[in-house]
């Protein structure tokens, strides 16, 4: 090859470089200017040098580099040999106490090359100064906050857990936003030994409208030994509450799982004195009232001495301080189901101050709570064993239906999207199977598919009503009755056929009633439907036979009535359902299926 053809080449490869590096740097912003690229010594494999220097030029040691899935450390000369690096894209970010942190995406060339990335100790735009925990291992003190540090105030009402990625998840996380900093609070300590991927969302607005103009990547690890001391989370009452209510319990959330064996030593100081039972349960504490609290009164609660299962204890006692009112807190418990096998109940209700799901036998034992998420758990529905129930869930504005394994507590998410999906009940066969609603073509339709969330179905296209209120037939997977608009009013009606299928049909059970008909519930047998009617004003328990013939009232409350539930036990005849109080408080009364006689409550109410 001649001089000259080979300086011809030097020439493209050199213009062709600057071409790659313009392209991939085109759309950056923030505080760094173009990467510079020199071409090494060598051809053939592609061998990485990557030099961090400051503006001076100078080489800036220790500072950490997140390239390719790999952390490395700068050396006393401000040089990384990142070893043999295939052709193509990659994402890269620099972290050092002195300067800005530093992200961005590069396209690496084949050949050798020399890699000069230059940091800034300021910048006039939006951008990000600091992530703590840093790129490297999180120190104890750090496990469960993620803090970003911006140059610039940031528009606090825009911040939200949207513009966060986190991979693997570390569970649910609020977000506190406070001038330059945005902080977020994770609900458990993350796990040990845990590496995890971050990324914020350019979209992240300064308080002045700028966005960040391209997403920030990063990585830290925790600790393989937990030396992380456990820390308040939340509390009910929160602190700096006012007007609680006077038969409020107090009830404390830490980020770790508290040791049983702490939990007689804790030093827990109320003032004013009161009295209490206390309750430990995993990461809780809950201090059960014997009496009612004062009215108008300040309590503060100071809490210490409290250690997790590895030994470690708060740093600090926790102190939350609350203001009573004059009121006394009316409790709902709703949205009973009965499962078929251990004669057990789920319910929802906000007794913790949000909607939680709960679990208690059918003889009033055995109390214990399912869920502890901040935000509402609604409409649980056993699956045949007992051994699951799905649920609905907001999650980032959307309803989704989790699945809930009621001896672990392990909770998985079974849809997702921006969809909502409502109202998802069990089949009561061994198939486990789910029905539920969803607004998938804008209108709420009935949909189907396995417990997973795989395989859905819509189960009548072209229906044409807003459904709601699904229940599975007791025997068979292929019918459900649902509540709808039949024209002036709702209804009750049938499906019948697999979902989707040509040869399902549905039928009106209730036309021919004057009022609002909702929540069927089939008996234990499957040959009558009991419903909710407000047919003569108040809603009342109604009954029918599965095919719609002979509806009549059952019970004749002066208070509506709601979402009943039969016994699944044959031959028991009984009927659980929702009863609404006239002090605004929602009981759950057992009433007999035969002669609509209020029996008995199991939770609230009285005779």
């Amino acid at each position: 090859m001649s001089g000259e053809l080979r300086r011809r080449l030097a020439a493209f490869r050199t213009v062709m470089l600057a071409i790659m590096v313009c392209y991939v740097m085109s759309c950056r912003t923030g505080p760094h200017p173009e990467f510079t690229f020199d071409p090494a010594s060598g051809t053939g494999v592609s061998n990485l040098i990557i030099s961090i220097e400051d503006a001076d030029g100078n080489g800036i040691t220790n500072a950490e580099v997140y390239f390719g899935g790999t952390l490395f450390t700068s050396d006393a000369s401000g040089k990384i040999d990142a070893g043999i690096i295939a052709q193509g894209t990659y994402e890269i970010s620099c972290d050092h106490p002195d300067f800005m942190f530093f992200s961005d995406i590069v396209h690496i060339p084949r050949g050798d090359y020399n890699l000069t990335i230059e940091l800034y100790t300021g910048f006039a735009g939006f951008a990000v100064r600091r992530v703590i925990p840093g790129l490297g291992p999180a120190a104890p003190e750090e496990n469960g906050r993620f803090i970003v540090e911006f140059n610039q105030q940031i528009d606090e009402e825009a911040i939200d857990t949207t513009y966060f990625e986190f991979n693997p998840s570390l569970g649910d996380y609020i977000i506190s936003a406070e001038g330059s900093t945005v902080t977020a609070y994770f609900e458990k300590e993350w796990p040990s030994g845990q590496t995890v991927m971050w990324k914020l969302q350019k979209s992240i607005l300064s308080a002045s409208g700028e966005n960040l103009g391209k997403s920030y990547i990063g990585q830290f690890r925790v600790s393989s030994v937990d030396l992380s001391p456990p820390r308040l989370v939340r509390s009910s009452p929160s602190d700096g509450d006012s007007d609680v209510y006077r038969n409020q319990n107090i009830t404390l959330t830490f980020s770790d799982e508290i040791d049983p064996l702490s939990a007689s030593g804790v030093n827990i100081v109320v003032e004013p004195d009161l009295d209490y039972a206390l309750q430990v349960d995993e990461n809780r504490i809950m201090l059960k009232l014997d009496s009612l609290l004062a009215s108008n009164t300040e309590y503060i609660v100071t809490i210490s001495n409290i250690r997790d299962l590895s030994g470690n204890s708060l740093l600090s006692p926790a102190v939350i301080r609350f203001t009573t009112g004059s009121e006394i807190r009316r409790f709902k418990f709703r949205k009973p189901d009965w499962t078929r096998v251990g004669d057990k109940i789920v319910f929802e209700s906000d007794e913790s101050g949000n909607f939680d799901l709960y679990e208690i036998n059918s003889d009033g034992t055995g109390l214990r709570r399912l869920t502890t998420n901040p935000a509402d758990d609604l409409h649980p529905s056993y699956s045949y064993d007992g051994t699951q129930v799905v649920f609905e869930r907001k999650v980032d504005g959307y309803w989704h239906i989790f699945r809930l394994h009621v001896d672990t507590g392990e909770e998985i998410q079974v849809t997702g999207g921006a969809d909502n999906y409502h109202s998802p009940v069990y089949s009561s066969t061994y198939e486990r199977r789910i029905a539920y609603l969803s607004d998938i073509d804008d209108s709420w339709n009935l949909w189907s598919s396995e417990e997973d969330g795989s395989i859905p179905r819509e189960w009548l296209p072209g229906f044409g009503r807003s459904v709601s209120d699904p229940e599975y037939h007791p025997l068979l997977e292929t019918q459900v009755v649902f509540s709808a608009s039949g024209g002036l009013s709702r209804d009750i009606f049938k499906a019948s056929g697999y979902p989707g299928d040509a040869d399902t049909s549905w039928e009106n059970l209730t036309d021919e009633l004057a009022g609002d008909d909702r929540a069927p519930a089939y008996s234990p047998e499957g040959d009558i439907i009991a419903f909710i009617s407000d047919t003569g004003e108040t809603r009342n328990i109604w009954i029918m036979d599965f095919d719609g013939e002979f509806p009549r009232q059952l019970t004749s409350s002066d208070v509506a009535i709601d979402n009943p539930v039969y016994s699944p036990n044959f031959g028991e005849q009984l009927i659980l359902a929702e009863v609404y109080e006239q002090d605004g408080s929602i009981s759950l009364a057992f009433f007999d299926a035969l002669s609509g006689e209020l029996l008995s409550y199991l939770l609230g109410g009285e005779l």
